[in-house]
């Protein structure tokens, strides 16, 4: 996104294809106040598919590893002054967003995403220094078609962990 003072713009990747590996990636910029309605685009990326279960275990495995090995990290606390507020982001993103942006460019677009967001709790008409401060990011897939309550259960102990400095 791009703000002036009189608009805002946004940018997008048109199509995902051979010219990103020489050229670069072929966008369309467009300002704010276009923008009617969300369109349902029909792209080969953010078709459904069907879900791939055999390496399941592995995964969760993995996941697992991950989250506990960022419990051992530790943070720092920062000098923080009265007027200023973090905002802190577990950002959980599921497989169409990793679909249509390609997987080896998701996480530079929601880092990209989350400064914007970042960007706009600077604004000074809000009166206080808010930061929001990315966390984690937890890429979803469809290997599991549905919620179940032990996926609840998980989410909550996780949440509610006291020996990790994160606060959700």
């Amino acid at each position: 996104m791009i703000r002036t003072d009189k608009d805002e713009y946004f940018i997008e990747p048109l199509q995902k294809g051979k010219q990103e590996e020489e050229e670069g990636r072929t966008h369309v910029v467009y300002r704010r106040t276009a923008v009617k309605e969300t369109f349902h685009r029909e792209h080969p990326d953010t078709q459904p598919r069907e879900a791939d279960l055999s390496n399941l275990d592995s995964l969760l495995s993995l996941l697992k590893e991950e989250i506990n090995s960022s419990r051992k990290r530790r943070r720092y606390p920062r000098h923080a002054t009265d007027d200023d507020y973090n905002i802190e982001v577990l950002l959980g993103v599921d497989d169409s967003v990793v679909q249509f942006h390609g997987k080896e460019h998701v996480q530079k677009y929601l880092l990209t995403l989350m400064n914007i967001v970042n960007e706009i709790y600077h604004d000074e008409s809000l009166g206080a220094h808010i930061n929001v401060v990315l966390v984690r990011i937890i890429l979803l897939s469809y290997a599991k078609p549905q919620v179940t309550k032990r996926t609840i259960a998980d989410c909550i102990t996780f949440q509610d962990d006291d020996g990790s400095d994160a606060h959700y």
